[in-house]
């Protein structure tokens, strides 16, 4: 785990200066691409990652408990990170009702490889910061749920507990 001085510093620090030290330390790119957006606010969000990849659901109805579970498992200013195996951007990973937990556990943010959904009502009631390549009224029910391999951003891949 991170300490929060070291949580602390990254907020200090502007992305760009993360995004070109990971290409000389790293030698990768190690930033998300260009469709991932902030979708609620412009607010930073920086935190240890919680992580959950998603796939083909093959018709079964699985609903995001493992999201919820995720969430009530979550410390404080931590990020909810949800990654699809194939990045459908038609389907909301995200909602109201997973914001109310989140926000109510202090959690900093959501990164979503996919889309999120009721963003009117989270600008409203929460604030809540989520990034995610689309906003789309699609639910995953039917369509995907969780698969025990390692979660994935486009450039990014968690293996433990990173900070995002």
């Amino acid at each position: 785990m991170y300490s929060q001085d070291i949580i602390d510093r990254f907020k200090k620090v502007a992305t760009a200066s993360v995004a070109d030290a990971c290409d000389q330390i790293v030698g990768r790119r190690c930033f998300m691409d260009y469709e991932m957006k902030a979708r609620i606010n412009d607010k930073r969000v920086v935190g240890p990652a919680v992580t959950i990849l998603e796939g083909p659901a093959a018709g079964e109805n699985v609903g995001p408990t493992h999201a919820i579970d995720a969430i009530e498992g979550a410390a404080e200013g931590d990020v909810l990170v949800i990654s699809l195996a194939n990045a459908d951007k038609n389907v909301a990973l995200w909602g109201g009702i997973m914001t109310a937990g989140a926000y109510s556990k202090g959690m900093a943010g959501a990164i979503l490889d996919g889309g999120v959904r009721d963003t009117t009502e989270i600008k409203r009631d929460y604030g809540f910061q989520v990034y995610a390549r689309s906003v789309s009224p699609g639910t995953t029910l039917g369509r995907y749920k969780p698969t025990p391999r390692t979660c994935r951003l486009p450039a990014l891949t968690f293996r433990s507990t990173p900070v995002i």
